[in-house]
C-alpha cells in the first residue's frame, strides 16, 4: 500500500509543526495582552538596562584602570602586594552608589526630559511651601 507508507512519512513533518505552532501561542498571547492591554511600562525597562549597562561599563572600567595602574606603577614599589587589588575593589564599592545616582540623573535628564522637569518643579516649588509656609493665624 504506497498511499499507507507515503502518509506514514509526513507524520512527524506534521507533528513538528504542530507542536511548533502550540508553542508559539502562548509567547505570542502574553505579547498581545501586554502590548493591547499596556501592562508592561517599558521605559522602565528601558531606563533601569541603560543605567546598569553604564554603571557596569564605567565600573569595569575604572576597576581595570586601577588594576593597571597599581600593577604598572605600585606593583614594583610594594613587591606585588595584592594589596592594589584589594583597595581598588574598596574603591568601586565606594563609587558604586553614588556613581548609580549620577547615571540615573544623566539619564533621566536625557531621556526623560519632561518627567525630570515637572519633577524638578514640583521639588523646588515643595521647598518653597515648607520654607514659607504660614501659621493658620496668619492665612485667615
Amino acid at each position: 500500500m504506497p498511499g499507507v507508507r507515503e502518509a506514514g512519512d509526513r507524520l512527524p513533518a506534521v507533528k513538528g509543526m504542530l507542536q511548533f505552532g502550540i508553542g508559539l501561542i502562548f509567547p505570542l498571547s502574553m505579547g498581545i495582552a501586554i502590548t493591547r492591554y499596556r501592562l508592561f511600562d517599558i521605559h522602565i525597562i528601558i531606563r533601569r538596562t541603560l543605567v546598569c549597562s553604564m554603571l557596569t561599563l564605567t565600573l569595569g572600567l575604572v576597576y581595570v584602570g586601577c588594576i593597571v595602574v597599581s600593577r604598572t606603577l605600585i606593583a614594583p614599589l610594594t613587591g606585588g602586594s595584592e594589596l592594589a587589588i584589594v583597595a581598588s575593589t574598596l574603591m568601586i564599592a565606594t563609587l558604586f552608589n553614588p556613581l548609580r545616582k549620577r547615571i540615573q540623573t544623566i539619564i533621566d535628564k536625557r531621556f526623560y526630559r519632561r518627567k525630570y522637569d515637572a519633577a524638578k518643579v514640583l521639588a523646588a516649588f515643595s521647598a518653597t511651601v515648607r520654607d514659607d509656609s504660614l501659621g493658620a493665624d496668619q492665612i485667615c
